[in-house]
């Protein structure tokens, strides 16, 4: 199949290798040429026509000065379809940032921050579609879903009382485009400027529902990243109100954590993981203990 691409494309790939790191479970090829180098990922034909949609809303991201990548070439072959995309020969951050200084990596992060704001200017073109309702059953599901397998987590009850209490907020929710995996694995630090990749989990929601991938997670690669990354979504004034919200969906994001985990046979480390994150959040209008509005030498 590959030397079929190849041959398509008039790509004269002198040699290929598969790329394993990372979370996603689409394959993913460097390939090589003479010229230059590209990246090839290989999807199931039954997602053709949500990577179609995805390199229209990234030419809309291009248009809004976020700096993402469209693929050069996208098509089907039997039961598969795929992209091709120039390789970026830039540092990832999730690697980047522990050789940096503090005041760097928090300078990144507002960089990162104020990329995810431009992320979010793209409203969902379905203006009937009630985002609140969807959320809802989705969490009525992935709770259904933990019951049935036995998964339990740290302050279960608390954390479930929590929601029930608080899931109103998100009646009154803007809903816009959300890269849905943004953290330092999928940027890019490349000529000065951060550069966003991988937006095949995009989705539409409220745009502070990404923030739950801090403490998931940023916060241990850089919690200076991390504070820097809200202060530059926020230009400087986090509102009054985000904490309450940010906290419904660290909150709700548990039950996705634990499936995840068990389909992965990674259960314990996701739920220690899932243990500290709980423990070092107050659940209330309060920030977390990682956040600092300044970063500290």
């Amino acid at each position: 199949m590959l030397s079929t691409i190849f041959k398509r494309h008039h790509l004269s790939v002198i040699t290929y290798e598969e790329i394993t790191s990372g979370f996603s479970m689409t394959q993913k090829y460097l390939l090589t040429t003479h010229e230059k180098q590209y990246i090839l990922k290989i999807y199931p034909l039954a997602t053709f026509e949500r990577i179609q949609q995805q390199r229209s809303f990234l030419s809309q991201h291009q248009k809004n000065h976020v700096h993402c990548q469209l693929p050069i070439f996208y098509d089907t072959l039997e039961q598969w379809c795929y992209t091709i995309s120039e390789y970026l020969a830039g540092k990832s951050l999730d690697r980047l940032l522990p050789c940096l200084s503090q005041e760097k990596q928090y300078e990144l992060g507002m960089q990162a921050g104020q990329e995810l704001q431009k992320i979010h200017l793209l409203a969902c073109p379905n203006l009937h579609f009630n985002w609140y309702q969807a959320r809802l059953r989705k969490y009525q599901q992935k709770k259904e879903q933990c019951a049935k397998l036995g998964l339990n987590f740290h302050q279960k009850t608390a954390i479930e009382t929590f929601i029930d209490k608080h899931f109103h907020l998100l009646k009154e929710s803007a809903v816009c485009f959300q890269h849905d995996d943004f953290h330092p694995q999928n940027l890019l630090y490349d000529n000065q400027k951060i550069i966003v990749l991988d937006f095949d989990s995009f989705d539409w929601g409220d745009p502070w529902e990404e923030f739950f991938k801090l403490p998931k997670y940023t916060v241990s690669v850089s919690q200076a990243f991390a504070n820097g990354q809200l202060m530059g979504y926020f230009e400087g004034n986090i509102p009054q109100n985000f904490w309450k919200k940010y906290h419904l969906f660290v909150a709700l994001n548990c039950y996705a954590s634990q499936i995840g985990g068990y389909q992965s046979g990674n259960l314990a480390s996701v739920q220690l993981r899932t243990k500290k994150i709980i423990q070092t959040h107050y659940f209330s209008n309060q920030p977390p203990q990682w956040f600092q509005q300044k970063p500290t030498s």
